[in-house]
């Protein structure tokens, strides 16, 4: 009996997506705050307060795909492991909310 590989996924590790998530939030939010002193200079105020704040995700797992390689009809006979090349995971973080001027 042959068997075949046709699909593969791979997910990054808890820790590694988790690292990843909490650079790009810190990222996101320092991008809302310089332009939350934007609106400030632009409106001649001083202070403000955050009303509320949203930060959010792809509520989907990344999953990087690997495919296998192509395989001649040699390849196929022998008992060589197929060839895989690397994928990427995209993590998604968005921030968003609602400042009072005062």
């Amino acid at each position: 009996m042959k068997l075949a590989v046709k699909h593969m996924q791979f997910s990054p590790s808890k820790k590694a997506r988790l690292a990843a998530e909490n650079a790009l939030i810190e990222a996101a939010l320092i991008a809302f705050k310089n332009k939350v002193n934007i609106v400030m200079r632009t409106m001649d105020e001083n202070n403000y307060r955050v009303l509320d704040l949203d930060i959010g995700h792809n509520h989907n797992r990344p999953i990087a795909t690997y495919q296998q390689g192509r395989m001649h009809s040699k390849a196929l006979s022998s008992n060589l492991l197929p060839e895989f090349s690397a994928g990427k995971s995209e993590i998604e973080i968005s921030v968003s909310g609602r400042v009072q001027l005062y």
